[in-house]
């Protein structure tokens, strides 16, 4: 058995030009998303609006000045959570919403060996690292055309319901489908990365073949996960404002190999 785990601490100590660097990307989708650097603070940082959650007609009055974009939230819109308390929710109402980046990562590695039989298996994990999940936010959005995933017939339609997804509403006047904490996801995983079972003979078989190896081998046959996007273990892109951001990536497919290693 052997494993290993690895961390990577960093904080911020100095920028050129001003006190904090928060990096917008436009993905024409009436919405902003943020990769940020605070002094203090280590990089990946997601600075976001957290939700408080589907508006009902009881909470009308005390959020009658709470919205994301002028316009004011109505029953069954998700509504932002006013953090400052001035009854305007603007930059000073983000916070910051864990990172990027994983608090450790790491895998193990174990081996079992009887006579001419051997059992391995490999897994690797991530732990506390957030994610923008960019393909429920197309897929839950329930404001145009397009098509939906199944989650969405949980929409909000009537006073009372308990749900997290708001009504559907053309275009999103409000906002409800904004860079908001209801895309962030934890994507902490467990991932079997591979396991084989083995069998090893030495003796000559047929007097042809002196010794070998009937093998087979699975290969991401399964993942631990709280995560709702199809992968937790991507990387859309190279840029450093853009880890964390999954805008559907393939994923990794399992596979199953048989095979025969034979010494003549």
């Amino acid at each position: 058995f052997s494993a290993n785990i690895s961390a990577d601490k960093n904080k911020v100590t100095q920028l050129y030009g001003n006190n904090d660097a928060i990096y917008k990307i436009d993905d024409n989708r009436n919405m902003q998303k943020e990769g940020n650097l605070f002094l203090g603070e280590s990089r990946n940082t997601i600075y976001i609006w957290r939700t408080g959650g589907i508006a009902q007609v009881i909470d009308m009055d005390r959020l009658k000045n709470i919205d994301f974009s002028g316009r004011q939230v109505n029953p069954g819109d998700l509504y932002p959570l006013d953090v400052n308390d001035d009854k305007v929710i603007d930059d000073k109402d983000r916070v910051l919403l864990g990172n990027a980046s994983p608090r450790y990562f790491g895998g193990f590695y174990t081996q079992l060996k009887y006579k001419g039989f051997a059992l391995s298996a490999e897994f690797s994990y991530s732990k506390d690292n957030m994610a923008y999940n960019a393909v429920r936010q197309q897929l839950e959005s329930v404001s145009t055309t397009n098509n939906q995933s199944f989650a969405v017939v949980n929409r909000w339609g009537l006073e009372g319901e308990v749900t997290d997804i708001p009504r559907a509403v053309w275009n999103d006047p409000v906002g409800n489908n904004y860079f908001s904490s209801r895309w962030i996801e934890d994507a902490s995983y467990l991932r079997m990365r591979n396991v084989t079972l083995s069998y090893t003979f030495t003796k000559k078989l047929w007097n042809f073949f002196r010794a070998g190896t009937i093998y087979v081998t699975g290969e991401n046959l399964f993942t631990v996960t709280n995560y709702l996007g199809m992968d937790p273990e991507f990387s859309y892109s190279y840029a450093e404002n853009m880890q964390g951001f999954d805008n559907a990536k393939l994923m990794q497919p399992k596979t199953v190999k048989v095979g025969v290693n034979l010494n003549f």
